[in-house]
């Protein structure tokens, strides 16, 4: 809860602006409240999810984990030393997760992932759009492979 303090959120703004570092501070802690309930109780249902998958299941354990995933990775980075602007954008991003996360607009991690890796697939590598997760996998491996 360091990286979201009120101090260390006023330390990297311009001063005055204390009501900014206020609600980035409290909007980060909602966040990160949201994303430790799913934690200690059943995971909240996800308005972007339009598949089943087995709760036991690798699969099914990332979609459960998807909000404190994406909650850690957006904190990790101030951990260590970052410059101001990149420590606001982040802290920023983790204070909208609550109303993108209402409004159905962040993904689950692992549509993020596969969308991802055919994105790097089809305008880094040059590949084709891959319709199923094991042909996206075979073809980023050989395009990877390749390169190197």
């Amino acid at each position: 809860a360091a990286v979201l303090d009120m101090a260390s959120i006023r330390h990297c703004l311009p001063p005055g602006s204390n009501a900014a570092a206020g609600v980035l501070s409290i909007l980060g802690f909602i966040a990160v409240g949201i994303a430790q309930f799913g934690l200690v109780a059943r995971p909240a249902v996800e308005v972007t999810v339009h598949r089943y998958s087995d709760t036991g299941s690798a699969l099914g354990l990332l979609m459960d984990s998807s909000r404190q995933l994406l909650v850690l990775a957006l904190l990790l980075p101030m951990l260590a030393e970052t410059p101001c602007s990149l420590g606001i954008s982040l802290r920023a991003a983790v204070a909208a997760l609550p109303l993108l996360w209402a409004l159905g607009i962040v993904p689950q991690l692992d549509e993020l992932s596969s969308w991802a890796f055919d994105q790097l697939e089809v305008h880094i590598f040059g590949g084709s759009p891959a319709p199923d997760p094991a042909r996206l996998l075979c073809g980023f491996l050989f395009s990877s492979a390749s390169a190197v």
